[in-house]
């Protein structure tokens, strides 16, 4: 099996962006970005797509790390006989 950390799929990564973009209060800006409409040159541009989509793949990213190490650790626990 990879590494957790990069099997995502692009919508699972957009899930979990989209659910902090909803704790911050910005989710109605995540979604108006979401299809590419608003652009950098855009005065009503803000970013919180690309940058939630960022974060959350990197909490996946650190996320799958950690779960990937846990996973070793009960793999090398000695087994009883």
């Amino acid at each position: 099996m990879g590494n957790r950390a990069d099997c995502y799929p692009p919508e699972v990564v957009e899930a979990f962006a989209a659910a902090w973009a909803s704790i911050d209060g910005k989710l109605d800006a995540f979604l108006r970005e979401k299809g590419g409409a608003i652009h950098h040159d855009n005065p009503t541009y803000t970013g919180h797509y690309e940058g939630y989509m960022a974060e959350a793949n990197e909490l996946l990213r650190r996320a799958g790390k950690r779960i990937a190490s846990f996973d070793l650790f009960y793999a090398l626990q000695p087994r009883p006989l």
